[in-house]
């Protein structure tokens, strides 16, 4: 893993570098007709979750990312950003990783595509990044995803990059992940082109458009298209508010619900930590309940319309089993009661 600032000039891509019209294109007109196209689209698109993508260009010096201040705003997955190149890895990542596990956000992962290098060492260097910093062992998703963002040349050819980003693929699935790629439409077409294998894979397309649909890259479909990068906040107007995060982010949809991406990533679902106090009296409180049952059917036994020998017999066996539970139950309330104020 390498942190040498010199390295990090070499392969840290800055994302205010990007060009707006690289995502822009297509450009849909606003026009009336588009507006109310789009307003029926979007009434009748599956359910939409939002999410961001991060980096360490995200938090500032003075200012860090409040994770869950962007839970709090709507925002329901981060895709974090961990390698890039070969060797590179954003000194952000651990941290952001367990913030944003801490706040209940769902989590994936993106590697900096550079052409430049063999599609399997990077493939291979952002999954070692991830498992020696403690990322599967602290989501523990069954089918994590991790992405393939493509957006520059560096000097390869499109075969080669074609060739490249294949084998990345390729390995990140022999290794019994999911991957990915992300790209604007443009910059895929100019990159890569209509490879026959692009919606084999799940797709995350950057195209930023007030319009409610997205145009896809050259071969990818509807169905591989999962993700959305719609614009930046607060960059473009049509872009929802996100709170938590100092200037400006991405905004990305998934297509699905909230419960559809968990299914997808094999996200468990685990309940935050509660502290041993607050179990102890909850089962204090439960133990209670059972008492009173206990004393409320002995009750209601002696208040029945039954004959006398009959009440008698039914009193002397409930009563005397009832008593001894209860007997039971309190000496285990009091153990407990001891037990927390220790």
């Amino acid at each position: 893993m390498d942190f040498n600032p010199a390295s990090r000039k070499e392969q840290d891509f800055n994302p205010a570098s990007r060009k707006e019209q690289d995502f822009r294109l297509p450009i849909v007109e606003p026009t009336l007709r588009n507006r109310i196209s789009a307003r029926l689209v979007m009434l009748t698109t599956p359910s939409m979750i939002r999410g961001v993508d991060l980096s360490h260009w995200n938090e500032g010096e003075l200012e860090e990312v409040d994770f869950f201040a962007l839970k709090a705003s709507g925002i329901e997955f981060v895709i974090l950003k961990a390698t890039e190149g070969i060797s590179w890895v954003d000194n952000k990542f651990e941290k952001f990783f367990k913030k944003a596990h801490e706040a209940g956000l769902l989590i994936m992962t993106y590697h900096f595509f550079r052409s430049q290098y063999g599609g399997a060492a990077q493939a291979k260097h952002h999954r070692d990044t991830l498992s020696n910093l403690g990322f599967f062992d602290l989501v523990q998703y069954k089918s994590p995803v991790m992405w393939a963002d493509v957006e520059t040349a560096d000097g390869a050819s499109v075969s080669q990059r074609q060739n490249r980003l294949l084998a990345f693929h390729q390995t990140v699935t022999g290794m019994g992940y999911q991957s990915g790629h992300y790209s604007s439409p443009y910059l895929w077409n100019q990159l890569i082109g209509n490879v026959s294998w692009a919606s084999d894979y799940t797709g995350w397309g950057a195209h930023w458009t007030s319009a409610s649909v997205p145009t896809l890259p050259a071969g990818w479909t509807r169905a591989s298209m999962r993700m959305w990068q719609n614009g930046i906040y607060p960059t473009h107007s049509w872009v929802e508010p996100v709170n938590g995060t100092p200037g400006a982010v991405d905004h990305n949809y998934f297509y699905g619900t909230l419960q559809d991406m968990k299914d997808w990533l094999g996200a468990e679902v685990v309940p935050p930590p509660v502290d041993c106090c607050d179990e102890l009296r909850a089962e204090i409180a439960r133990l209670e309940e059972e008492i009173n049952y206990l004393k409320l059917e002995v009750y209601n036994v002696q208040q029945h319309n039954i004959s006398q020998d009959e009440k008698i017999s039914n009193n002397s066996i409930l009563v005397l089993n009832n008593d001894a539970r209860i007997s039971e139950i309190e000496t285990w309330i009091q153990t407990l009661q001891d037990a927390i104020c220790k």
